[in-house]
């Protein structure tokens, strides 16, 4: 199987179609994520995804109950929990509900403090164990006054990535800062099973670029 493409942070359903017309395999859709300008309500969410092939919810920060009630709801392919979700809550959520769980892990970002390579590797591991199918690695923005866990469009550390890739019991999509320039760069290094894009084929935030998501699939038809 080749590398796979998730075109995430989509708002509308032309974007959607777009993206399966290209041949990604995933769309990802962010669902009451407040401060996102790529957030969708729920109402919004069930017409994309019913427009789409592989949807994958995109949760942060919401209780097991939430998490049933959107899923049950929207009934997506995946969910994606961004945050603090344990690994012992992954466990209890995977036996209630339809969805694949997804759950993004923070690298941090390109030239800042070396990553925590072994606590990484034990997290995914753990999250392998408890019924995860797909860790997105994506980028830890640290600022004085806020963490940001994904989303930033900046790019991760490649060298800490490609050795969790390498050394993983998951498959692992990498995400953060990726666009059809550095694509090819970003799967020749780290090798992910994956690669997550949401700024990288925007014209504005929200809205998806019809060009560059089939320059994006261009590119990774002849990796």
């Amino acid at each position: 199987m080749g590398i796979q493409v998730k075109i995430c942070g989509i708002t509308r359903v032309e974007d959607a179609l777009a993206a399966a017309e290209s041949g990604a395999d995933f769309i990802g859709v962010i669902v009451e994520i407040g401060d996102s300008p790529r957030s969708v309500s729920p109402a919004t969410a069930q017409r994309i995804i019913a427009a789409s092939r592989a949807p994958v919810v995109v949760l942060l920060e919401k209780s097991p109950a939430e998490i049933e009630k959107i899923a049950d709801s929207l009934q997506p392919y995946a969910v994606q929990l961004i945050g603090e979700a344990t690994p012992g809550m992954v466990e209890k959520l995977a036996s209630r509900i339809s969805a694949r769980i997804w759950k993004t892990v923070q690298v941090p970002q390109r030239g800042a403090e070396a990553a925590p390579l072994a606590e990484l590797r034990t997290l995914i591991e753990q999250y392998h164990s408890s019924g995860v199918e797909v860790v997105v690695l994506d980028t830890l923005v640290s600022l004085p006054d806020k963490q940001y866990q994904g989303g930033t469009g900046r790019v991760c550390d490649w060298e800490t990535a490609q050795r969790l890739v390498a050394q993983s019991p998951l498959p692992l999509f990498l995400a953060g800062g990726i666009t059809p320039s550095n694509a090819r760069e970003a799967i020749t290094s780290v090798h992910p099973a994956g690669i997550d894009l949401s700024s990288g084929v925007e014209t504005s935030p929200g809205r998806k670029d019809p060009h560059k998501i089939f320059d994006l699939m261009a590119i990774v038809r002849t990796i």
